[in-house]
């Protein structure tokens, strides 16, 4: 797992989603291919449009470091 800190933002990779999260404002942002991130697309863990698809493909890591709870498989 890797960090990308600038002067706005704290991010961590979410390597299994291809994202960044901002563990502050709990936004995720689009990786682009470069690594840089898509600031324009951010969207709160806690919107609406934030799927069952997305929390689903989390690793039981990138869930932890969203959420702050271990990942309990069903």
């Amino acid at each position: 797992m890797r960090s990308y800190y600038n002067e706005h933002k704290n991010l961590v990779e979410l390597e299994s989603v291809g994202s960044w999260f901002d563990e502050v404002t709990k936004m995720v942002y689009p990786m682009m291919k470069n690594g840089e991130y898509f600031e324009e697309e951010g969207i709160s863990i806690y919107d609406d449009e934030m799927n069952d698809e997305f929390w689903s493909s989390l690793s039981a890591d990138d869930y932890q470091t969203c959420t702050g709870q271990k990942f309990h498989s069903k």
